[in-house]
C-alpha cells in the first residue's frame, strides 16, 4: 500500500518524470517494543508532536479505509509517549472527525485510539475543560446507535475509560 506518488529526480530533464511510491507500513513488533520501552521509563518524547502532525496530515486524503484504521492505531502509539498538549489539541480531535468515518473499522479503531490518548491524560488545563461536553460526547453519541456491531462494542468497550 502506498501513501501517495512524488516526482522522481532526473537529471535528464527530457525524460518524462515518473512516479516514486513512497511506502506506509503498519507497526512493526520492534517499534512496539521501542514505544514500550519509553512508556515504561515514563518517557515523553519532544518529537511525538511532530510525528502525530505527519500522520494526521498524511491520513487526511487516504482513501482506503486500511490506511485510516493503522493510522489511527500509530496515533495511539504515538499518544503513549506524546505531551499532554499533542494529546488534546491534536491527536483527540484526530480521533473524534475519525469517529464519522464511513468505514465501521475506522470508526471503531477512532473510539479505541480516542479512550486509549485520552487514558494517558495527566494534566487537563483549565482551557480544555469543556472539550468533552461540548465536543468529544456530542461527536461520539450516535456510535451507541451505530448500524455495525464492531462500532457499537469497540464504544461500549471505551465508555468506561472515556468518562473517566
Amino acid at each position: 500500500e502506498t501513501l501517495g506518488a512524488f516526482p522522481a529526480r532526473s537529471t535528464d530533464s527530457a525524460k518524462q518524470r515518473s512516479p516514486i511510491a513512497v511506502p506506509i507500513r503498519a507497526s512493526s513488533p520492534e517499534d512496539t517494543r521501542l514505544i514500550q520501552a519509553c512508556v515504561d521509563g515514563g518517557v515523553t518524547l519532544p518529537g511525538a508532536v511532530l510525528v502525530a502532525s505527519v500522520i494526521c496530515s498524511c491520513v487526511r486524503g487516504a482513501v482506503r479505509p486500511s490506511l485510516r484504521r493503522d493510522a489511527l492505531g500509530l496515533l495511539s502509539q504515538i499518544a503513549a509517549v506524546a505531551d499532554d498538549d499533542t494529546r488534546l489539541q491534536l491527536i483527540v480531535p484526530f480521533c473524534v472527525a475519525s469517529a464519522a468515518d464511513g468505514a465501521a473499522a475506522v470508526r471503531a479503531a477512532a473510539v479505541r485510539a480516542l479512550a486509549s490518548t485520552t487514558a494517558r491524560v495527566e494534566t487537563f488545563p483549565a482551557s480544555d475543560a469543556k472539550v468533552f461536553p461540548e465536543f468529544v460526547w456530542p461527536s461520539l453519541m450516535n456510535l451507541a446507535r451505530d448500524r455495525e456491531e464492531s462500532v457499537r462494542v469497540a464504544y461500549a468497550a471505551s465508555l468506561a475509560s472515556l468518562a473517566g
